[in-house]
């Protein structure tokens, strides 16, 4: 797979020379891009349509729905922090916030310390 993102971004710009950081930047924003849609869908995710959608999109649009998709990410986040806070100012009591945030699971993470 590490062969086809390499081609597709060596392949794409054989006419342009890109610098070793621009390159890496792209190589970067693609494996997020693949990452952020892979958690972004609600459902299983078809691997190969993403990286076939992945190849396709231009590197502006990658970076574009890799912001949209981490805004909502942390937007969802947030909202989850707002409910336990509130859960807990509600009842008064500290040790429900400790229990939330012990099992809540944030983007690969069992728990959070």
């Amino acid at each position: 797979m590490f062969r086809k993102v390499v081609k597709s971004l060596v392949g794409n710009r054989v006419r342009k020379p890109l610098s070793l950081r621009r390159l890496q930047e792209e190589a970067d924003v693609h494996k997020l891009f693949l990452l952020t849609s892979f958690h972004a869908q609600d459902e299983i995710a078809d691997v190969g349509a993403l990286t076939q959608l992945a190849a396709t999109n231009s590197f502006e649009d990658k970076r574009i729905a890799v912001q949209k998709h981490l805004h909502t990410q942390v937007k969802n986040f947030a909202s989850h922090l707002i409910q336990i806070l509130g859960e807990s100012a509600k009842q008064g009591q500290q040790g429900v916030v400790n229990n939330h945030v012990s099992t809540f699971s944030v983007a690969g993470a069992s728990h959070i310390d």
